[in-house]
């Protein structure tokens, strides 16, 4: 699925909480490059989202965003598919 699809899927789904993470290749203190994945924002509030989706996006464009839904008082860790960013290893390189 691309990008978009993935986003409309986070924004549309009933759960209780959007969030907006962040994956990104960082260098760190030694100059070895790392994979960093953030939570950057958190609300219920479907066009708060919105607008921080596309306020992050437009001034971070090498950025890579996803938006999620999901509920109060669950594992996340057991879903099928948990909020997540995938840093391979060649991103690294």
């Amino acid at each position: 699925m691309e990008e978009v699809n993935w986003l409309e899927v986070g924004l549309n789904s009933s759960s209780d909480l959007k969030v907006i993470m962040k994956g990104s290749v960082e260098s760190n203190k030694t100059s070895d490059k790392i994979g960093v994945v953030s939570l950057i924002y958190v609300s219920s509030d479907v066009d708060k989202i919105k607008d921080v989706y596309k306020e992050v996006t437009e001034s971070d464009p090498n950025g890579y965003y996803m938006v999620y839904g999901i509920d109060l008082d669950e594992r996340l860790d057991l879903l099928a598919h948990y909020p997540s960013i995938a840093i391979e290893r060649s991103d690294l390189d």
